[in-house]
């Protein structure tokens, strides 16, 4: 059965790692802060980017927002907390159970917030619960099999203006270990979602405006105190920002407002992409064997960013940019 996996994650986590119903209960209820350290910052750190790039949440739950694939509904509670009236969708009933019991649970400790969890398959269709102005999709389109079809739904649940936040892993998610891992064990759909394939997806139903920025949480925390670190920080710009290595990817922000911004085609950056990026490479500036996946996101991106760039870190100063 097509995203079985998804549906029985719930059960199957538990059963992977020995946890009795309470304890596995406990997992996901707590969450962000059920793993360590290094884990849970990084998810408060994903939704501290999302949240600082939304529209200012209004008085009386009147901002609605949508978050696809919610899972245990923290990233929905996190929202609500913030004023923003909040649907959580999940194709897994056990994760909305779960979900669920949030709302309870903040009534509880004397917290009356805009939030509700429903089960449903957004890629097939979107329940009639109206209009949205933001639309979150946190590690959740790699888990389906038609980001485009997906896309173009979330588009028509959007009110004019709204905005859709995605923050996946990228072209080589995959091929990493852990997501050999989790179609092993668990059975999930891991697919690579580059920064582009949501973009294109984003143009193709109609959002104007597409921003893409680094993911904050993916960045390397070095000492700059070390001068060696101040230029290594700057080549993770190109080297891990994106993370292309491990397999993780940037944010991107659709906005549906007619507006078309000023995006080269796709094949005029691929080439000026890669003239800069293969430039780079010889330079000896790349890691070797990341100028190719590079070179697969690069037209993503104005080619301006990528010549600035590397001519601040002392690559590109004898190209000239009018040749390219």
């Amino acid at each position: 059965m097509a995203k079985s996996g998804e549906i029985s994650f719930y059960r199957k986590f538990g059963e992977e790692r020995n946890l009795t119903p309470e304890a596995l209960y406990n997992y996901f209820i707590n969450k962000p802060y059920s793993d360590g350290n290094y884990w849970s910052s990084l998810l408060i750190l994903d939704l501290a980017q999302m949240l600082k790039i939304m529209p200012d949440s209004k008085p009386n739950g009147e901002t609605r927002l949508l978050d696809i694939g919610c899972g245990s509904g923290w990233s929905s509670e996190f929202f609500a907390r913030r004023g923003y009236n909040v649907l959580g969708l999940d194709i897994c009933p056990d994760f909305i159970d779960t979900a669920k019991d949030r709302i309870w649970r903040c009534k509880a400790s004397g917290l009356d917030l805009y939030m509700d969890f429903v089960v449903n398959d957004y890629e097939e269709a979107i329940p009639p619960y109206g209009k949205f102005d933001v639309i979150t999709a946190y590690d959740t389109l790699h888990h389906i099999t038609d980001e485009r079809r997906a896309i173009r739904n979330l588009f028509e649940c959007l009110n004019s203006g709204g905005v859709m936040i995605t923050m996946e892993p990228g072209i080589n998610h995959g091929k990493t270990q852990n997501a050999k891992e989790a179609k092993r064990v668990y059975n999930t759909t891991e697919r690579d979602m580059a920064p582009i394939t949501q973009i294109e997806a984003m143009r193709e139903a109609g959002f104007g405006t597409v921003e893409t920025y680094y993911r904050y949480g993916h960045f390397p925390m070095l000492n700059l105190s070390d001068s060696d670190n101040v230029t290594k920080q700057w080549e993770t710009f190109i080297n891990i920002a994106h993370g292309v290595s491990n397999g993780y990817t940037a944010l991107v922000l659709g906005k549906k407002d007619g507006v078309q911004s000023d995006y080269y085609t796709f094949d005029l950056q691929r080439e000026i992409a890669s003239r800069v990026l293969c430039s780079l490479y010889d330079s000896g500036k790349l890691e070797h064997g990341i100028a190719d996946n590079l070179i697969q996101i690069a037209h993503a991106f104005k080619h301006s960013r990528w010549i600035k760039l590397g001519r601040k870190l002392g690559f590109l100063k004898s190209i000239n940019v009018d040749k390219l």
